[in-house]
């Protein structure tokens, strides 16, 4: 409001303000994460990028090649997702809509790994995931529904996440999806 009335004054300069003068509020710094919060942070982004691609992969399976899931998927997954990919373009079919991810619950964070082991041994993170697809359909070649009517639209899955990279956040990858059974979200 001063500073409004001092543009608008009829030419005469400003009066000096009375007022005292205004400090900003302290500031503190972000408190930083540790190793293991960021860890599942990172797992956490990676397991919903995983949604992402497996709709995005089995959308249009003919033109999606044998590479799709290695940005996401490592090991027992990388397989798994490898394998439904040549289901569905022998099986001509594919996805519409999205998976969402509802909710991630960390289980458990173990940075120590040996990488130099046999087989090697990784940094882990477990997340109990609730993902929605209530949107998701997988569809035949004459575009009707393959998923049973009896198929839940939420799913509960303890997903195992690892990095044969770390300390490298980008090499987060989804080695394992464990389905929990009876479990609701």
């Amino acid at each position: 409001m001063l500073l409004l009335a001092a543009c608008t004054s009829s030419g005469n300069a400003p009066e000096a303000s009375t007022s005292a003068p205004t400090q900003a509020a302290p500031t503190t710094a972000a408190p930083s994460l540790s190793a293991e919060d960021e860890a599942a942070s990172a797992a956490a982004q990676v397991v919903s990028a995983y949604f992402r691609t497996v709709v995005s992969c089995l959308a249009d399976p003919p033109n999606s090649p044998s590479t799709c899931f290695d940005g996401v998927t490592i090991a027992t997954e990388r397989t798994n997702m490898n394998n439904a990919l040549i289901s569905a373009q022998q099986a001509k079919t594919k996805a519409v809509g999205s998976i969402e991810v509802v909710s991630t619950e960390r289980r458990s964070v173990d940075l120590s790994g040996d990488p130099s082991a046999t087989p090697p041994v990784a940094p882990t993170v477990v997340l109990r995931v609730c993902s929605d697809g209530a949107t998701f359909d997988v569809l035949n070649s004459a575009g009707q529904s393959v998923i049973p009517a009896t198929q839940p639209d939420r799913e509960v899955a303890d997903v195992t996440v690892v990095d044969y990279g770390y300390p490298d956040a980008t090499q987060w990858r989804v080695g394992l999806v464990t389905p929990v059974q009876g479990a609701t979200c």
